[in-house]
């Protein structure tokens, strides 16, 4: 986890590569299903706001990804800690995501929504 994190996140932040992207996403999203301590770690490596600002990205599939490797980390998030994951200024992005065009974007959009008000 201490090697993986920060690669992650330079991935994340500097490739150009959306499969690269996707992948990382992916992991992101499977790490933080795993284990509590993983999603902690994540939101203290500053990836949310990394996993946030792909939700601008020009490819659907980058977006789609990110959004729900997001949701993964709300969920698993404590309510303490869910003002890390509003101060990243993660939900600027969601008046887009809402409107897309992609429904199943948009609809997950909503559910991160409700999960980050619940």
């Amino acid at each position: 986890e201490e090697a993986l994190l920060p690669l992650l996140k330079r991935l994340l932040h500097h490739s150009n590569d959306s499969r690269a992207i996707i992948a990382s996403t992916n992991t992101l999203d499977v790490l933080v299903r795993s284990r509590d301590e993983h999603t902690r770690a994540v939101v203290a490596h500053g990836l949310v706001r990394d996993l946030g600002s792909l939700l601008g990205h020009t490819d659907v599939v980058v977006q789609r990804s990110a959004l729900t490797a997001l949701s993964s980390v709300i969920v698993a998030t404590d309510d303490d800690d869910i003002h890390d994951i509003v101060d990243a200024s993660v939900l600027s992005h969601f008046t887009g995501l809402l409107c897309h065009t992609d429904l199943e974007i948009g609809t997950e959009a909503l559910c991160v929504l409700a999960d980050v008000v619940a």
